[in-house]
C-alpha cells in the first residue's frame, strides 16, 4: 500500500471495503477493494457474520484472466493484486461515474431514453461476450455491477459469484430482480444462459424504469404474464409499450424465454444490438486517429459511441473486404477480412505506428514490451528457413502513414484456449496431438534463432482442420543473449523470469511448454505464479510436481509418458529442463498418434479443478 495514498472510502464490501486512492507513481486514481482474509476464508460477512457464497480466490483468478493482455474495453480491469496486513487487495481502474443503477435512478422519470439504453446495453453485451469467451459466467449481472467511467462508458465488475462454464450450477445466487427462473428453482442451470436472462432484465429496467418481475417464479403474477402471454402483454397492461421499439421488444421476448433462451452471441447479433459500423471502425477509447495523442470526444445527443472522426485504412486494404473486428490488439486491432481476388478469409493485424514507436498500448496508454519490428524480424527469419506448417502464416505486410498492417491466414477455430474450455480438459492422447505440433513449432522457432517468451494456449490458433499455429512474436528475442525483463502471462512465466535475474529465454520457453501441457491435461494451471509467495509453487519446489498431483488426486489423468514430460519441463533449475530435441524423441510425442482417440474418463469437472487450484488442498499449506 506504500504505492497508494487513500483518499476516502467509496463503499462497503462483503469482506471489507472499497477505497479511492491515488497511485503516487503516475498520479492516477484507482479503486482498491480490501478484503479481510480471515472472513473471506470462512466466507462470512464482517458485519453480522452471515454465510455468503462469494469466493475471493476464484474472484482473483477471474479478474486476472479477464485483465490479461489489455483485457476488454467493457470489463473493469484489475491492475494489481497483493496481500498485506491480513487483507487481500484488488487494485482496479477508477470509474468516477459510479454505478449504472445510480445513472438510471437519477435520470428523468428514473429511466433512460431508448437510444441511451441501447448504447449502454451494447457495451454490456460486448463485455459479457468477452467474459463468456474466457470461460466464465458472471451470475450477478445487474445495473449495480456496471460502473461508468469518465467517458460515459460501461465496465462490468464484481466477479465474486462467477462460475466456470460450461459447467452446470445449482446454487441460487445473484440479486432477486435479475435471477433467472431456473436459478431460483434450485435445479441445475447453465450460468451463461442465466446471464442472458439478467441482461434482459437490465435492458427492461433501463428503458421502463422498473423491473419486470419481483421474482421469476410462478408465485409472481407479473412473471406468469410474461410466461404465458409475453413481455408485450405486460408492457401493454402497464401502458409502457410506447417506450420500446419493435426490435427492443423482440429481444426481450427472446431473453425471457424459459426454454430455448438465446445466447449472448445471439444478442450481440440481434438487430437491436448489432451495429455494423461498430464492428468495422477502429475504436480506441476516445483517441483520435492521428500521430498526436490529442483526445477527441464525438459524444452527441443520441448517446452514440465515442469513435474515430475518420476511418483510415492503408491503400492495400482495397484488396480486402472487412467482415468484422475479431479482437483488440496491444497497438490496434485484428480484423477478419475477405481477399477480393481469391475469396479467402484472412486476419489483418492493424498496429498504430505512433503507439508502436513509443511502446504504449492503445486505450490505457500503458508502457508495454511488445515489439512490432521484432515480430517482423522473426517472420523474416522463419521465411529464410522455409516456413513451418505449425507457425501462423504471414501472407503480406504493408504500411501507410498511420498503420502497420500484417496479413495472416485466418484460423477459424480460434484459440486453443477456447477449445480447452469447451472440452474442460484433454485426454493424454488429445493433448499429445496438439502438444507435438506446438513443440515442432517452438523447435523450429529456436532453430531460426529466436525464443518466443509468451508461449500459452491463447497464442496457439487452430485452423479448419484443428491443426495448431503458433503466433504472436511481439515478445520474441534473439537467442544467445541473457534477458532480465519480466514478460509473458503470469501462469506460464518461469521462476527465473519472475525473479528478474538474467535468464536464458530458450529455457524459459521450455518451462512454459510444461505449464501448457499440464493445463491441457488437467484443465487448470498448477499455480498462479512460479515464486515462493505461491504455496502451490512451493509444493513443486520442495517435493516436485508429483506432490501436487497426489494432493489434488489428478495422477490418473496422466499417462506415465505424459507425467515424465511435464516433470522434465517443470524443473526449477533451467539447465535441467528437457530440450525441444529431447521432447521430440520422447515416447510421449511418438508421431504415430491417433487423433481421434476417445477421451479419458474422469470424475473431476472443470469447475472442481479450478476450485482445487484456487483454494488449494489444505495439506498444501503445510509443505514449506
Amino acid at each position: 500500500m506504500e504505492r497508494y495514498a487513500i483518499e476516502r472510502v467509496l463503499a462497503p464490501a462483503l469482506y471489507g471495503d472499497v477505497v479511492l486512492a491515488k497511485d503516487i507513481r503516475n498520479n492516477e486514481y484507482v479503486a482498491i477493494k480490501r478484503m479481510k482474509l480471515e472472513a473471506a476464508r470462512r466466507q462470512k460477512m464482517l458485519v453480522g457474520n452471515k454465510a455468503i457464497s462469494e469466493d475471493i480466490m476464484f474472484e482473483k483468478h477471474v479478474n486476472q484472466i479477464l485483465s490479461a493482455d489489455g483485457g476488454n474495453d467493457y470489463v473493469l480491469k484489475m491492475r494489481q493484486d497483493f496481500v498485506q496486513d491480513g487483507y487481500e487487495h484488488f487494485v482496479f481502474d477508477y470509474c468516477p461515474g459510479g454505478e449504472l443503477y445510480d445513472v438510471v435512478s437519477n435520470s428523468p422519470d428514473q429511466r433512460l431514453s431508448l437510444e441511451k439504453a441501447k448504447r449502454y446495453f451494447r457495451q454490456i453485451v460486448k463485455g459479457t461476450q468477452f467474459i463468456h469467451s474466457r470461460g466464465f459466467g458472471h451470475r450477478d449481472l445487474s445495473l449495480e455491477n456496471v460502473l461508468i467511467d469518465a467517458n460515459d462508458n460501461c465496465h462490468i465488475c464484481d466477479f465474486g459469484l462467477a462460475a466456470s462454464i460450461p459447467s452446470l450450477k445449482k446454487d441460487p445466487v445473484g440479486k432477486a430482480f435479475y435471477m433467472a427462473p431456473e436459478v431460483l428453482s434450485g435445479i441445475s442451470y447453465n450460468p451463461a444462459k442465466a446471464d442472458t436472462w439478467s441482461l434482459g432484465v437490465m435492458l427492461f429496467i433501463m428503458i421502463a424504469g422498473i423491473p419486470p418481475v419481483e421474482i421469476a417464479s410462478v408465485s409472481d403474477s407479473r412473471y406468469r404474464v410474461i410466461r404465458t402471454k409475453g413481455v408485450g402483454k405486460l408492457l401493454s397492461l402497464w401502458k409502457l409499450s410506447h417506450l420500446f421499439d419493435a426490435e427492443a421488444l423482440d429481444l426481450l421476448e427472446l431473453t425471457f424465454k424459459t426454454e430455448g433462451r438465446i445466447s449472448v452471441d445471439d444478442i450481440a447479433n440481434h438487430p437491436f444490438v448489432y451495429d455494423p459500423v461498430d464492428d468495422v471502425q477502429l475504436q480506441i477509447n476516445d483517441m483520435k486517429l492521428s500521430h498526436d495523442n490529442e483526445m477527441k470526444s464525438n459524444n452527441n445527443n443520441n448517446g452514440s459511441h465515442c469513435r474515430l472522426e475518420k476511418c483510415h485504412f492503408c491503400f492495400d486494404m482495397d484488396k480486402y473486404t472487412i467482415v468484422k473486428k475479431l479482437a483488440n490488439a496491444i497497438y490496434g486491432q485484428v480484423l477478419l477480412c475477405k481477399d477480393n481476388n481469391t475469396g479467402n478469409y484472412v486476419a489483418i493485424k492493424q498496429n498504430r505506428l505512433d503507439a508502436m514507436a513509443i511502446h504504449r498500448s492503445i486505450g490505457k496508454n500503458r508502457k508495454v514490451q511488445e515489439d512490432g519490428a521484432m515480430e517482423k524480424a522473426v517472420y523474416d527469419a522463419i521465411a529464410q528457413h522455409g516456413k513451418h506448417s505449425n507457425i501462423l502464416h504471414l501472407i503480406e505486410t504493408f504500411t501507410d502513414e498511420v498503420h502497420d498492417c500484417m496479413v495472416f491466414e485466418w484460423c477459424n477455430h480460434g484459440e486453443l484456449y477456447h477449445t480447452l474450455v469447451q472440452s474442460k480438459r484433454f485426454s493424454c492422447q488429445e493433448a499429445k496431438v496438439y502438444f507435438r505440433q506446438i513443440v515442432l513449432a517452438v523447435h523450429f522457432l529456436h532453430e531460426c534463432g529466436y525464443a518466443h517468451r509468451d508461449i500459452s494456449l491463447e497464442n496457439i490458433l487452430l485452423d479448419g482442420n484443428h491443426e495448431c499455429r503458433l503466433m504472436d512474436f511481439g515478445l520474441a528475442v534473439p537467442l544467445g543473449i541473457l534477458r532480465s525483463e519480466r514478460v509473458g502471462k503470469a501462469f506460464y512465466m518461469a521462476p527465473e523470469v519472475l525473479d528478474g535475474t538474467p535468464y536464458n529465454p530458450l529455457q524459459a520457453d521450455l518451462w512454459s511448454l510444461g505449464i501448457l501441457l499440464f493445463i491441457m491435461i488437467t484443465g487448470a494451471p498448477p499455480f498462479e505464479r512460479a515464486c515462493k509467495d505461491d504455496e502451490r509453487y512451493c509444493a513443486l519446489y520442495t517435493k516436485g510436481i508429483q506432490s501436487l498431483l497426489n494432493l489434488w488426486h489428478l495422477t490418473p489423468l496422466f499417462s506415465s509418458d505424459a507425467f515424465d514430460v511435464v516433470n522434465g519441463l517443470l524443473q526449477v533449475s533451467p539447465t535441467e529442463r528437457m530440450t525441444t530435441t529431447s521432447l521430440l524423441l520422447h515416447p510421449f510425442l511418438d508421431k504415430d498418434v491417433d487423433q481421434h482417440h476417445d477421451k479419458v474418463k474422469s470424475n473431476f469437472g472443470f469447475a472442481t479443478l479450478i476450485s482445487l487450484v484456487n483454494k488449494g488442498h489444505p495439506a498444501l499449506y503445510h509443505m514449506k
